[in-house]
């Protein structure tokens, strides 16, 4: 299971100083327990018959879940508002921060029931939130849908596609957006937040299993060439107005989504105190207002995200404490679980197998390689003999002492004549 510390892309502050940091150890890409999954994404695009229409949460107008209040014990302390990404789960680790999940935390999908084990890792999600005793508890979970439909085209590379009409560049990390088994006439769920030019920065993509029968689309409404369009695709609804932020669902005819349920997205069931948002330039700004913010300016457009962190004043204008832009999750914190070594292939009958090379020891002293003199042959000159010291120039060169002469050897003296006796 692959552990470490992630780097957050849905924002989470203490802003009343009471929230609890996580555990390092405790966040990871994959849930502690794998719980059972419903079918909110077939039934999002109509594989099943059951709820059809399109639900409600705290984030849309109406509802069909049986959604918890705040306790008694959070009542008075005001919530947190989160939007953004799931990057880690303790419960939900985001920024840092660990936000706790409870039996009784209701979650869906676009509205639609759905369980704990269907969020999954880089959805954008929107959280209610509220301190308790062992720190922020989450109260309502909603999964946000940017489209789920067929892929009509993939890059070589993987590294875009288009489903429906929008433009889905994958941002995969940790396996959140696996794409290596889609193919055009596939039909996939994507999540992701939608960047300034309206295309989908993809970091959640599911391959659903069979074809459905309705395509979803979420975004904001634009005015081109007398029509209305999400991410490019014309919607064929009297209903839906420019610039507002709304969910279609319907049948993709002549190039456009002939829309059988429409639904105009709204603020959170209930006020919140702090809040903490997520969004690519302008689209934030929207999104802020569809929180009920006033007076929200809309960031420059970098090419990342950037996270908005504060409380609601009077008036329900934002008091920013915190503007930054979220990087990706860090890469480099994640762990590659090892694999046992390869072993060689054999080779074919009849070939001679060669031994093993060995790799020399990185710790023994290099060796000076051993260097033969040529070969002579008789009547062959002799190479030059290096000498023995090197030659010192004169004004160095040591004066050596002459060498004194021996003295030289008198010749033997005769021997004395003998005398008679």
């Amino acid at each position: 299971m692959m552990r470490g510390r992630l780097v957050a892309a849905v924002g989470l502050l203490a802003l009343a100083g009471t929230a609890r940091a996580a555990d390092p150890a405790a966040c990871r890409f994959t849930p502690a327990a794998a719980g059972q999954a419903s079918n909110a994404l077939e039934r999002l695009v109509a594989l099943t018959d059951e709820q059809r229409g399109l639900g409600g949460t705290g984030i849309s107008s109406g509802g069909i879940v049986a959604q918890r209040e705040a306790r008694p014990e959070e009542r008075g302390l005001g919530g947190t508002g989160i939007v953004g990404v799931v990057t880690g789960f303790g419960s939900i680790c985001v920024n840092g921060f660990e936000v706790q999940l409870a039996s009784d935390t209701a979650v869906t999908v676009e509205g639609l029931p759905a369980n704990q084990a269907d969020v999954r890792l880089g959805q954008v999600v929107a959280i209610e939130a509220f301190t308790g005793a062992n720190g922020l508890a989450a109260a309502k979970i909603d999964v946000s849908v940017a489209v789920a439909g067929p892929v009509s085209a993939i890059a070589r590379d993987g590294s875009q596609m288009t489903v429906a009409g929008q433009t889905v560049a994958v941002s995969s990390f940790a396996g959140s957006a696996d794409i290596a088994g889609v193919r055009r006439g596939d039909w996939v769920v994507v999540s992701g937040l939608r960047r300034a030019d309206d295309s989908i920065a993809g970091t959640s993509i599911v391959k659903l299993p069979r074809r459905g029968r309705e395509v979803f689309v979420s975004g904001i409404a634009r005015a081109a060439a007398g029509r209305v369009e999400i991410g490019g695709l014309a919607i064929n609804a009297a209903q839906v107005d420019a610039g507002a932020s709304v969910a279609v669902r319907g049948t993709l005819s002549g190039g456009a989504l002939r829309a059988r349920a429409v639904r105009t997205e709204a603020g959170f069931s209930q006020p919140m105190v702090n809040l903490s948002v997520q969004g690519y330039g302008a689209n934030l700004t929207t999104a802020l207002q569809r929180l009920g913010v006033t007076g929200a300016a809309a960031p420059a457009d970098t090419g990342v995200p950037t996270q908005v962190d504060g409380a609601i004043g009077a008036g329900g204008a934002l008091v920013p404490q915190r503007v930054l832009p979220v990087p990706p999750p860090d890469a480099a914190a994640r762990t590659t679980p090892l694999s046992p070594p390869a072993l060689p292939p054999t080779p074919p009958t009849g070939t001679r197998r060669q031994l093993p090379q060995t790799a020399p020891d990185a710790s023994a002293p290099p060796q000076r390689p051993t260097t033969l003199p040529p070969a002579t042959r008789p009547g062959d000159a002799l190479p030059p003999q290096p000498a023995d010291r090197p030659t010192l120039p004169d004004h160095v060169r040591p004066v050596l002492p002459e060498r004194v002469a021996p003295p030289p050897t008198r010749p033997d003296r005769p021997p004395p004549p003998q005398r008679p006796d």
